[in-house]
């Protein structure tokens, strides 16, 4: 998790805040994909 802060970070310097935040709901739209996702796996078992 500290890479992706990182990257996040020193990714911040060459992008524009609109196009960070655009980024970042996709990163969470991703990230929350895969928790129901691995929530209905386990559900399955």
């Amino acid at each position: 998790m500290e890479n992706i802060t990182t990257a996040l970070e020193n990714w911040k310097f060459v992008s524009s805040d609109a196009h960070l935040a655009g980024a970042l709901l996709d990163i969470l739209k991703s990230l929350a994909g895969a928790a129901e996702n691995a929530h209905k796996l386990l559900g399955l078992l």
